[in-house]
């Protein structure tokens, strides 16, 4: 069961801090949220766990780009377009659309404000189908995250979804994937396992999606670059959260001839 290798590297403030840096100030915290008022977390509420509209095959989830950019990605069961608000408050404010007709959609959210809450839905056009969600932008002081490993969906999809409850209540701000999301890659019933099993949660953390055997297969697939909107080449990237550095690193070498 090779995962991806994920590294993270938690880095000391600089006082004279490189480009960029000033949208990354911050540690990770693993404590829940606290109702003390002098915490600087950002803490939005999540919208409740309602059940996913049935126009919607995989319910939105997120990637970061950068500090200030984050992709909001879904598929529809028809193809169909798909508008995406959001903003600092429900009032939300900016709109951006998936003016392509298709299954997949994924549009870009740029020029965020760091340290920031933000809100948005997403509505599958000429339908009544809308799902909600929150992310919150690098740069606040305290922060959550959870690591996922070997969630093989859907042979252990029942497994996980007993946890929905105490991700919710824990709220992280990232989720990050060290491989074997799915048994098989090439799968799309596996990976809509994934997603509808994720989806109390996963339209309210940034997701880090990492490669790995099970995703990749025998010689690799497009379905993981496809799904999902990452940096750099897809296989391996660098993500800043706070002063956490993700690196996540496909390793499966045996699978894929461009690893060495």
């Amino acid at each position: 069961m090779r995962a991806a290798l994920i590294l993270l590297v938690v880095a000391a403030c600089s006082s004279n801090p490189s480009q960029g840096d000033d949208v990354d100030a911050g540690t990770g915290d693993s404590s829940g949220p606290s109702d003390s008022p002098t915490v600087t977390d950002t803490d939005p509420a999540w919208p409740a766990d309602s059940p996913l509209p049935p126009e919607f095959d995989f319910p939105p989830y997120l990637n970061l780009l950068d500090a200030t950019s984050v992709a909001v990605s879904w598929r529809t069961t028809n193809t169909t377009t798909g508008t995406v608000r959001w903003g600092t408050s429900e009032a939300y404010g900016s709109t951006g659309s998936s003016a392509t007709a298709a299954n997949v959609h994924h549009v870009m959210l740029t020029g965020l404000a760091p340290a920031t809450a933000y809100y948005y839905e997403v509505a599958v056009d000429n339908t009544s189908a809308t799902r909600k969600g929150v992310f919150v932008t690098p740069g606040a002081s305290k922060w959550r995250f959870i690591a996922l490993g070997e969630y093989h969906a859907p042979s252990e999809s029942s497994n996980v979804a007993k946890f929905g409850n105490e991700i919710r209540d824990f709220r992280p701000h990232v989720a990050v994937e060290s491989g074997d999301m799915v048994d098989t890659g090439t799968d799309i019933t596996h990976w809509r396992s994934y997603m509808r099993t994720s989806a109390p949660w996963i339209s309210n953390v940034l997701l880090l999606p990492s490669h790995s055997n099970h995703v990749n297969g025998s010689g690799g697939n497009a379905n993981i670059k496809d799904y999902f909107v990452l940096p750099n080449n897809e296989r391996w990237y660098e993500t800043r959260y706070g002063q956490a550095h993700f690196l996540s690193i496909d390793s499966t070498y045996d699978d894929n001839s461009d690893v060495m």
